[in-house]
């Protein structure tokens, strides 16, 4: 028997209580206090997805008595691939949590509650992508493989290969997601050079045509159709830091691309950051060039 919880719960243990984050309501929805070490301890474990076959008998039947007593609602039984996902995802944001603490204001099990709330109502758009590596699989996300018409989502997030969209259509997206408040984050790599970068906030930092160094940027060879392993690796490092949720809960900026822009190059393995240039009388993000 598969045990995990939905994934619109977090499940929050502190001392002596529990508690139940809702992402959908943004508010704690079950709260309960508890004296038993013993049972305490078996909550804490549900954090994680449980076999509960590889339980003793007595804890068995504690675990399913707590979660039919009182958790059912919060609770699912899976199948074993559903498991192994699951297991998958929640070893992310372990990760995540180790290697990124001390850059939020949240106590550890709050930030893990916010990292699974992102992996839960986040969808992330790759524009100019043909695939992904498998270990995206963590994600909710859509692979958009040309300029297609986009539908904006106050829940996507939008990651732009310049190699393949044209200026152009670059312009129109802008004009569209300084109007939808919608986040987007640029990337592009040539045989030597990757950039990642500028991530754009709704109007924060203004729109990607404010800064024209990025039109001529790193360009001395072909563009890449596709990012390589380590182009791909580095961006997908970066998914989770650009989330407004996220963003509003660090106390120092640990992203590469809010706002900047992070240049490596490959032949070096030099890496440099630049913040974008905001000009404040540019046309498209000061709403004056309605032609675009």
């Amino acid at each position: 028997m598969y045990i995990r919880m939905k994934h619109k719960y977090s499940l929050i243990v502190r001392n002596n209580n529990i508690a139940i984050y809702d992402a959908d309501k943004d508010n704690i929805c079950y709260r309960m206090k508890l004296s038993d070490i013993r049972v305490i301890e078996l909550l804490e474990r549900l954090r994680m997805p449980l076999y509960l076959n590889d339980e003793t008998e007595q804890d068995t039947t504690l675990i399913k008595g707590l979660l039919s007593k009182y958790l059912s609602d919060y609770f699912e039984e899976v199948d074993r691939d559903s498991y192994l996902n699951e297991c998958i995802r929640n070893n992310k944001i372990n990760r995540f949590h180790d290697l990124y603490k001390n850059g939020y204001d949240l106590n550890g099990q709050a930030l893990m509650a916010l990292v699974r709330k992102v992996l839960y109502m986040n969808r992330f758009v790759f524009i100019g992508f043909e695939q992904l590596p498998e270990y995206y699989g963590v994600y909710h996300y859509k692979i958009q493989t040309d300029e297609e018409v986009i539908e904006f989502n106050s829940n996507d997030i939008y990651i732009i290969n310049i190699a393949k969209v044209s200026w152009t259509w670059m312009k129109k997206f802008e004009k569209l997601s300084l109007r939808s408040g919608a986040i987007r984050l640029y990337v592009r790599e040539n045989n030597r050079y990757l950039q990642i970068g500028p991530t754009l906030n709704d109007h924060d930092f203004g729109c990607l045509f404010c800064d024209r160094r990025l039109e001529n940027l790193y360009v001395e060879t072909e563009l890449f159709d596709e990012l390589s392993p380590i182009g791909s690796a580095l961006l997908e490092m970066e998914l989770i830091k650009i989330c407004r949720c996220m963003i509003e809960a660090t106390i120092e900026d640990i992203t590469i691309s809010n706002g900047k822009f992070f240049v490596l190059d490959k032949y070096t393995m030099e890496a440099k950051q630049e913040d974008k240039i905001i000009d404040v009388n540019c046309k498209l993000c000061g709403g004056i060039d309605d032609e675009l």
